[in-house]
């Protein structure tokens, strides 16, 4: 079961219960007892000696009965959604067992056990995925590498990719993520680039592939490319030969061109930056999503249409978030690298 910690959150709170400041790392120790207390007496395994407990706990001074009442405080306005995304994530770190037992008959070694896998899985899954490929970057990260025809490839943020050279063809696979190759021209050796069920092959040109779960994407900044579906010859009529401007997308086994695609800021991430233009505010998020740590919850559907336009400082997701609390109708409930967004009430 995860222990989040709301210490970012107490201060809006603190407020309801004027007391003088205690050390910073005495109160956060309280603090964080005072979660795991609520956390166990709301699961539905509490027994009757845990609560037992827990009035002990408040007994032992002022300040434990302070910091419970605050936190319960803190606890009581969370929105329903808030309390439901909490049990779906301790029913995702009770899957990690075989067998689930009673809070109370867990050993603290296997409830610690869970807790560091809770924490590897939901903040850093990029360590997780793909070891073994030739190159990666994590969450956050972007990487440029030269291969040794000097060809370059730019990778962006979560992306993962393997490369093989042979004396017919250079191969890249693109595992996971997205990647912009800038091809040195050898006519004897074509640039394959293979990603999610679509096969790119370059043309001396400049383009962006980018892998997500359901859908595969080409934008050709310079030059041409012929994209095709994996299990098609390159020279059959479903083969899309793309001008620069262009797009390809490979969704639910079907390739479409786009030419009329906005790739203006398709690789602006190079730079630092996301841009994005007349989208939702899901769409938005979920785009952001990608360069952070911890998950962007929007819990209010009615604003998950809203459109916006941004351009977005890789290095300034939070102050940027923030600063949309003050343009639009939207309250942000930041619970440790968690983040929250629904309708200003």
């Amino acid at each position: 079961m995860p222990l989040i910690r709301y210490s970012k959150v107490y201060a809006r709170f603190e407020k309801h219960l004027p007391m003088k400041k205690l050390n910073s790392p005495h109160h956060d120790r309280l603090e964080q007892e005072a979660v795991d207390w609520l956390i166990l007496l709301t699961s539905g395994e509490a027994t009757p000696e845990n609560f037992t407990e827990l009035a002990n706990w408040r007994n032992r001074s002022p300040a434990h009965d302070h910091v419970y009442l605050k936190v319960s405080i803190l606890w009581e306005k969370l929105d329903k959604p808030l309390l439901a995304w909490r049990e779906q994530q301790e029913a995702s770190t009770d899957k990690l067992t075989t067998k689930k037992y009673p809070l109370s008959q867990v050993s603290g070694g296997l409830l610690i056990a869970a807790m560091i896998a809770f924490v590897v899985i939901n903040l850093f899954p990029d360590y997780l995925n793909f070891p073994m490929a030739d190159y990666r970057t994590r969450i956050g990260e972007q990487r440029a590498i030269t291969l040794a025809d000097g060809s370059k490839i730019f990778l962006n943020t979560d992306t993962a990719l393997n490369v093989s050279f042979s004396n017919h063809a250079r191969n890249i696979e693109l595992i996971k993520g997205e990647a912009e190759f800038a091809v040195a021209h050898d006519q004897f050796k074509p640039f394959i680039v293979n990603a999610g069920g679509i096969q790119t092959q370059a043309i001396g040109t400049q383009f962006v592939v980018r892998k997500n779960a359901n859908q595969s994407t080409v934008s050709l900044l310079e030059g041409k490319v012929k994209t095709r579906l994996t299990d098609n010859p390159i020279d059959k009529q479903d083969a899309l030969t793309l001008n620069p401007g262009e797009q390809a997308v490979f969704h639910e086994n079907h390739l479409q061109r786009l030419p009329n695609a906005d790739i203006s800021g398709v690789d602006r991430w190079k730079n630092g930056q996301v841009q994005m233009n007349f989208v939702t505010l899901e769409q938005a998020l979920a785009e952001i999503s990608r360069y952070r740590r911890g998950g962007i919850k929007l819990l209010d559907r009615d604003l998950a249409q809203r459109q916006i336009n941004a351009v977005i400082d890789l290095n300034q997701i939070d102050a940027w978030l923030t600063a949309l609390e003050s343009t639009l109708p939207i309250n942000i409930h930041r619970l440790g690298p968690w983040l929250f967004i629904r309708s200003k009430s």
